[in-house]
């Protein structure tokens, strides 16, 4: 009886040009990956095109999508009546933790219901420790977008060198 690691020369090359051929097949064949987005490439190419036309105004030539971006900014400030401007110093209040009396006094009100055999407020005192105040939501969205921006900026400044 032989041992099955030892091959015959005949079997060494089938199984040497079964591997080769596989292969030079593979590397042949497109992936359905390659053809969706030969299939999509003339559409996204065209949309591009589309959204970096540059518009003369003026002396200026200005990006189409700064503008789609401007209007509809200064639509939706129109259609909801200013709120960027109106409620600026609810924001600051909100932020500065103004309203955090109000939360706690709404809820020791209830005191007196139970639920799930916890007291309303001994399920808030237990869960200060832990919760996140409005100024810290506030600092860890402002961080994330304006990381997300950086990490970006930095894509696009490698990208056009």
């Amino acid at each position: 009886m032989r041992p099955f690691f030892r091959l015959l020369p005949l079997q060494a090359f089938l199984i040497i040009l079964l591997l080769l051929s596989s292969k030079v097949l593979i590397g042949q064949s497109i992936g359905l990956d390659q053809r969706i987005n030969d299939a999509f490439m003339p559409i996204a190419i065209w949309w591009e095109n589309l959204i970096f036309t540059a518009i003369q105004i003026g002396q200026f030539s200005i990006p189409l999508v700064l503008i789609l971006l401007l209007l509809g900014a200064t639509w939706f400030t129109i259609y909801f009546k200013f709120p960027n401007f109106r409620y600026f110093t609810t924001a600051i209040k909100v932020v500065s933790g103004k309203y955090d009396d109000l939360e706690k006094e709404s809820l020791s009100t209830k005191s007196d219901l139970n639920q799930n055999g916890d007291i309303p407020d001994t399920i808030r005192d237990e869960s200060i420790h832990g919760e996140v105040n409005h100024f810290q939501a506030l600092a860890t969205a402002v961080s994330g977008t304006v990381g997300l921006g950086n990490i970006a900026m930095v894509a696009v400044a490698i990208s056009i060198g």
